[in-house]
């Protein structure tokens, strides 16, 4: 069923994996990116209560029902961008198999962009701290670069960007060294 094809097996399985291949690890944004979006939705919640107090002490009753519909259509929009933000964070992933890297970015509500990578092409490998509280709790932004003319891999705000980048190296490593002969072509695809 294509339609519950979001439900899989485990937290490693998921569409388009090839028979052979091995889930190393499944990255998300930190939660601290999530927080601070999340401080910024809190705070922009505060005019939509004033709103719905101050509809209380007006005199009119036309005034008060406006102020009312005003209210609800300024909730109806924070909560649309809360659970936008809450979609963001749980939609883009960036998984690590032994054969490719897979990004699963979101970029609206029904637009979605799939990026894969060999993992035998990747060329360097950089991070990227900057910040106080993410250098604090250890977030970072991850690049890829690939021997192709492909575009580069970029991870934002990943939790233990240096754990990520050995991984992702010691899968080029592994991969190079079971596979001398360069690109495995996988029919599957």
């Amino acid at each position: 069923m294509k339609a519950f094809s979001i439900f899989t097996k485990s937290r490693y399985s998921f569409e388009g994996k090839f028979p052979d291949e091995k889930t190393i690890k499944v990255i998300r944004m930190h939660w601290f990116a999530l927080v601070r979006q999340g401080l910024v939705a809190l705070v922009s919640a505060i005019p939509i209560i004033i709103t719905i107090f101050a509809s209380g002490y007006s005199p009119e009753v036309e005034i008060q029902k406006f102020m009312l519909f005003l209210s609800g259509l300024l909730f109806l929009y924070w909560w649309f961008w809360v659970f936008y933000i809450a979609m963001m964070y749980y939609l883009n992933i960036w998984i690590i198999t032994d054969h490719r890297l897979i990004e699963s970015e979101q970029l609206g509500f029904f637009r979605r962009n799939y990026t894969e990578l060999n993992i035998s092409k990747i060329q360097d490998v950089s991070v990227d701290v900057e910040g106080m509280f993410e250098t604090f709790l250890n977030i970072g932004n991850l690049e890829v670069q690939s021997a192709a003319a492909e575009k580069k891999f970029k991870m934002i705000n990943i939790p233990e960007p240096l754990e990520v980048k050995e991984t992702i190296m010691k899968a080029n490593n592994d991969y190079l060294r079971t596979h001398p002969q360069g690109v495995e072509e996988n029919v599957n695809i």
